[in-house]
């Protein structure tokens, strides 16, 4: 039961990492939003009578938010998002492929995809002092119990991972082609 609990907050720790980089990510981008959007309403204001005074202020206040730096910063930040993003969709992905522990029948299963859904789960126990490498190969689908596989698979990766010393290290996944 008590792996049980260090595995749910560990999973709760993977999902927070990247909701906050999507949170962070979005105050920042609304910021530089209404910086732009002030830009566009003073680009709005000019006329042909006014045209070289509203220009002038438009420069400076282009110059006041350091537009060349927004722009950059925009980008960096959509990135950001998209990167949050994408790591819970896996993290999600993850768990639903791992959480089939109840199906009683036997059905043919990725091994790639259970190992990878497995990996996901425990990343937060080894992604500070272990780099996995994956060298799969190809192997075919197999006739099994998703679930059991995934529960056997957690075992044997939640072992290695605690017997690999704290200092980094390369951690091969290489499953047999048989």
């Amino acid at each position: 039961m008590a792996s049980l609990g260090q595995l749910t907050a560990g999973i709760a720790h993977e999902i927070n990492n990247p909701i906050n980089f999507v949170y962070a990510g979005i105050n920042s981008l609304k910021t530089n939003i209404n910086d732009l959007l002030e830009i566009l309403s003073a680009y709005e204001e000019v006329t042909p009578d006014n045209a070289g005074e509203k220009l002038r202020e438009v420069l400076e206040l282009k110059e006041d938010i350091e537009y060349d730096e927004v722009l950059d910063e925009v980008n960096d930040l959509i990135e950001s998002i998209k990167r949050g993003a994408e790591r819970t969709t896996e993290i999600v992905k993850g768990l639903r492929t791992f959480s089939r522990l109840d199906e009683d029948d036997i059905k043919m299963a990725d091994l790639h995809e259970n190992l990878d859904a497995t990996l996901s789960i425990l990343r937060n126990h080894y992604k500070n002092r272990v780099e996995v490498l994956k060298q799969y190969g190809d192997i075919p689908a197999i006739e099994c119990y998703p679930g059991k596989l995934n529960q056997v698979f957690m075992n044997i990766l939640s072992n290695a991972i605690q017997a690999i010393p704290a200092a980094r290290q390369n951690f091969y996944l290489h499953p047999a082609d048989r």
